[in-house]
């Protein structure tokens, strides 16, 4: 009896939570949303050899109104109308999807 979860080795998506817009498996633990991803090529390493963590950055790019985040790993996951709900975006998405959390 297998109860194991298949998930996506650079977003986290399951069959169950797939990604926004919806994928497909492309490999046994790689989503068509991230295959071309920096984080699409790291290898996870197994028990005892962790992958490198993601970075998710916040950033207002001239003089845009908005706030950008993004993941190296999962790409842009969208935008925010002020420095403080971009941070909590950041923090939520580290932990949901990378289980990392932040102080």
């Amino acid at each position: 009896d297998d109860t194991s979860v298949r998930s996506c080795r650079a977003c986290g998506c399951t069959d169950a939570e797939a990604c926004d817009g919806g994928c497909s498996w492309v490999e046994d633990d790689l989503c068509s949303e991230c295959l071309d991803t920096p984080r699409a090529a790291t290898d996870t390493g197994g028990e005892g050899s962790p992958a490198e963590a993601p970075a998710v950055t916040i950033a207002r790019p001239g003089r845009a109104k908005k706030w950008t985040v993004t993941c190296t790993a999962c790409g842009d996951l969208g935008k925010n109308t002020t420095e403080e709900f971009a941070n909590d975006a950041r923090a939520h998405h580290l932990a949901a999807v990378h289980d990392i959390e932040t102080p």
